[in-house]
């Protein structure tokens, strides 16, 4: 999970997109019957060997355009979309489950809103809610290091633009005047 999305998604509601081609041409992300995205992937020869014996998959182990890495790397737009054509016709559930017992590289792919309603993430405190001085109530990501003997735990919110900025520089060595000017040549705030 990252934060720059979870800021958005607690901020304004903004639940990203999930990108479709990633770097390597071994890692998919499909879309299911029930509209819900999953990933699978398959690097090495033994994963496309497993990921063949699900028999839904047979026929595309068969293409000899898909009987290599490198084949599969050429071909992978060809690839996606044959494999997209099975994988829509039942829930990501019962292809996690299917995969699964193939032993097959897969899982689902939530987006921003799913993560924060997941269980596990709730169990493991990792959102957190505190008052902000401007913005009231607001929710953040929860520190992900978990310590048995010292427990983590999130006191304050994070700073408004400025708003330690005097006490900083004061410390600093910085007069009331330096402040002043510094402020009137709009170089703090």
């Amino acid at each position: 999970m990252t934060s720059d999305n979870a800021a958005r998604y607690f901020a304004a509601g903004t639940v990203p997109k999930f990108d479709t081609r990633w770097a390597l041409g071994h890692v998919f992300i499909f879309k299911s019957s029930d509209g819900l995205y999953f990933a699978i992937q398959v690097p090495t020869e033994e994963m496309w060997r497993r990921l063949c014996q699900v028999s839904e998959l047979k026929q595309v182990s068969r293409d000899p355009m898909f009987s290599t890495r490198h084949k599969r790397t050429e071909a992978y737009e060809r690839l996606k979309q044959q494999l997209q054509g099975i994988f829509i016709t039942k829930t990501r559930q019962y292809w996690l489950d299917r995969l699964g017992k193939f032993d097959v590289p897969c899982g689902p792919l939530n987006t921003i809103d799913q993560v924060y309603e997941d269980p596990q993430v709730l169990h493991r405190g990792m959102l957190q809610e505190v008052v902000h001085g401007r913005a009231g109530r607001i929710k953040l990501t929860g520190n992900p290091v978990k310590f048995s003997d010292t427990p983590t735990e999130m006191r304050l919110p994070p700073p408004s633009r400025g708003e330690h900025t005097k006490e900083i520089l004061r410390e600093l060595g910085y007069s009331d005047e330096d402040l002043a000017r510094l402020r009137a040549e709009g170089v703090i705030c």
